[in-house]
């Protein structure tokens, strides 16, 4: 069984290639490449950096043994392993490889089946998918609680935690080295805060810049 979103392009070959991976009789899904195209500059070049990074840890999840769900826009399961899903599933491409995961089976990464989609252009729309991406991780951990758990989980309970629940804590994390570098004493704590004061002075300009743009816009288009 394949599964797609409706909006990207696809390689011809394609489906043989993710077909090809189930001549391991361990492997229970294949999730393909979903490469992101758009402008060079601003949010487009944001979220191509981080998604390159984040398929450099699905392909690095698939090497040590099986990497955490699939890329919606192009995966692939056995037809023996689907299951149902519960009505108002958030993420099918994360909860459908995690419930063939934990019977036993490999989700892994095909470089070779590439898909092409385009960036967003603003950062509200990012934000957006974002938040509906974590909410439908919190959903499946609802639903499947046993990924959590080493006993439940024992390959890949670690790579839960780190990769989808420990991310979570970084912006409070940020917060508190901020906190903490204004009260620490010397020089290199005093430099600390200036390059934190200067990161977050850039996100601060860059989202000015952005919503000024889109304000401007939105004159023009009322004036035409």
């Amino acid at each position: 069984m394949v599964f797609a979103d409706g909006r990207q392009s696809f390689r011809a070959d394609v489906l043989a290639r993710l077909a090809e991976n189930f001549s391991d009789p361990s492997i229970g899904s294949a999730s393909g490449e979903l490469v992101l195209l758009g402008d060079e500059f601003g949010v487009a070049r944001e979220v191509r950096l981080y998604w390159s990074y984040e398929k450099w840890i699905r392909r690095s999840e698939s090497t040590a043994w099986s990497m955490l769900g699939a890329t919606g826009a192009i995966y692939a399961i056995r037809r023996s392993l689907w299951q149902p899903l519960e009505a108002g599933t958030i993420l099918d491409d994360f909860i459908t490889p995690m419930r063939i995961l934990m019977k036993g089976y490999r989700v892994v990464f095909d470089g070779r089946a590439v898909a092409t989609d385009r960036t967003f252009q603003y950062a509200e729309h990012e934000r957006i998918r974002k938040q509906w991406t974590l909410a439908g991780n919190i959903q499946a951990f609802a639903l499947e609680p046993e990924l959590l758990l080493p006993w439940h989980n024992p390959r890949t309970f670690i790579q839960v935690w780190s990769h989808k629940l420990f991310r979570l804590l970084v912006p409070w994390s940020m917060i508190l080295v901020l906190f903490s570098s204004l009260l620490a004493p010397g020089n290199f704590y005093l430099l600390a805060v200036v390059v934190q004061a200067v990161f977050y002075g850039l996100g601060l300009l860059g989202w000015m810049m952005e919503h000024q743009g889109k304000s401007v816009s939105s004159r023009l288009v009322c004036m035409a």
